[in-house]
């Protein structure tokens, strides 16, 4: 379940612009930019698989919104694992969206997707629980 302060603080930063992050120690640590309220965000999380892209200095690539995908409602799970779907179609879109980072990875251990989106994905990492999310507004 979504707590309901991340729930809220993903739909009043949508369309935000990724301006840095970290990847250390096991922690996921990034900026968000929202040009409607001139705020910045930042984000702190555990994790030890993250996938990004080079941050762009240009606003319109940098343009993301937060996707949370729950992953046991997503992927098959068998042995305690995550696996791929048997339609290549569902695996080609899993790849689009990097849910494929969760294939072969424990359920016990990772449960989400916490993806920065726009026009592809800018940031996304696995993580079990998302009350460990931690954000502030500057």
């Amino acid at each position: 379940m979504i707590p309901a302060k991340l729930a809220e603080l993903v739909r009043k930063i949508e369309d935000s612009q990724l301006i840095s992050y970290t990847f250390e120690n096991k922690q996921v640590r990034f900026q968000l930019f929202h040009p409607g309220s001139a705020k910045l965000y930042s984000f702190s999380a555990p994790s030890d698989t993250v996938h990004g892209r080079s941050v762009t200095a240009d606003p319109v690539r940098a343009t993301c919104s937060i996707r949370l995908i729950d992953l046991q409602k997503r992927l098959d799970i068998k042995h305690e694992r995550y696996f791929p779907p048997g339609d290549s179609k569902l695996v080609l879109t899993d790849a689009q969206e990097r849910v494929t980072l969760a294939y072969g990875r424990r359920c016990a251990e990772h449960r989400w997707l916490f993806s920065l989106q726009g026009n592809y994905p800018l940031l996304s990492f696995l993580m079990l629980d998302l009350a460990q999310v931690d954000w502030e507004v500057e």
